[in-house]
């Protein structure tokens, strides 16, 4: 049973779970810290994924969650989400090495706009997800 299950077991920790934002806040602190420990295992400061080890590391996991996914039966569908400022990426595979792992690509460099993202942050506006769930459905049918 995964954390996550036996903490809903708990109705005021399933209620935090399922109302509130400040979980999302202290999920989130707790990600950062723990993947600043991971970062730091492996040599790094910060992520940066242009630099050589960044790049190797980025490949590895990768390459190992299409490989976990495969081996559940499923088909991993990779969604490149451009940055909304030079909407382009650093997605450090070809569309034919992603074949070659076995998993489906869709990228998002190919259709989302500018005006898919909300002018404050990196997320998308119902018009950007759109687009991709259309884009996704065929792949994953």
């Amino acid at each position: 049973m995964r954390t996550r299950e036996i903490l809903c077991l708990f109705p005021p920790i399933r209620w935090l779970f399922e109302h509130s934002q400040a979980w999302n806040l202290i999920r989130n602190r707790l990600s950062s810290l723990v993947q600043n420990a991971l970062l730091k295992e492996q040599g790094l400061e910060k992520f940066n994924d242009t630099s050589p080890k960044g790049l190797d590391l980025t490949k590895a996991l990768l390459r190992q969650l299409v490989a976990e996914i495969r081996s559940d039966g499923a088909l991993p569908v990779i969604v490149i989400i451009p940055d909304r400022k030079q909407m382009d990426s650093t997605f450090p595979f070809s569309p034919g090495e992603v074949a070659d792992m076995g998993a489906g690509l869709l990228d998002g460099c190919d259709y989302l706009q500018r005006e898919d993202y909300y002018n404050r942050d990196s997320h998308w506006r119902a018009s950007g997800h759109l687009k991709t769930a259309e884009r996704l459905v065929p792949l994953v049918r």
